[in-house]
């Protein structure tokens, strides 16, 4: 089922179930897409999904102390509150095997881009250490901190129509550009 739909005073070719056929300018797609999704919540990431990627985190252990942990999070979550996914997996994992701090040491994030879904995705290796063990090179995080501030930070997501627009053209605009957007600092104009 396709049809035009009035988006703030301008028209937008959309298709109903979901497919993007055309002449929609980022801001009236993001108010049609908005309404269906919301921001990922802290999840593992289900083997399947229905619409689009599947969404959460998902870890593989490398070695005892090595694990790769990835997130993919919904079209309307930032790309920061996608890195936080990952990070608080990463502080559950360390703490579950006795670390008190950790460092990543890979990172990989981008966008997932699928037609007109715009999915916020993070990669990181993480090496789990002691407080007193040697830190290797990469970003150092101390886990019960993580905890304490990222794991707040994933349940305050902007789940507001606003703050889901901002989310899902700063990801769109990563999948037209290759460079992922700030979407505090971006203007919208309907």
């Amino acid at each position: 089922m396709s049809g035009i739909t009035s988006v703030n005073g301008g028209l937008c070719a959309v298709v109903l179930i979901g497919l993007f056929v055309g002449a929609c300018t980022a801001p009236q797609l993001a108010s049609v897409r908005v309404g269906a999704f919301k921001p990922t919540a802290y999840q593992e990431k289900p083997s399947y999904s229905f619409q689009g990627p599947a969404t959460g985190y998902e870890d593989e252990k490398i070695d005892d102390r090595t694990y790769k942990i990835g997130a993919v999070a919904s079209e309307v979550t930032t790309q920061d509150q996608t890195e936080n996914i990952a990070l608080v997996r990463a502080a559950e994992i360390a703490g579950a095997n006795g670390y008190t701090h950790f460092t990543v040491i890979e990172k990989k994030s981008g966008v997932i881009c699928e037609g007109p879904a715009a999915n916020p995705f993070v990669d990181l290796k993480v090496q789990l250490r002691k407080a007193d063990e040697a830190a290797p090179l990469g970003k150092s995080y101390e886990a019960s901190d993580v905890m304490r501030t990222k794991g707040l930070d994933i349940t305050r997501t902007d789940g507001s129509k606003e703050g889901k627009k901002r989310a899902y053209i700063a990801n769109l605009m990563g999948c037209n550009t290759g460079v992922q957007q700030d979407p505090a600092k971006m203007k919208i104009e309907d």
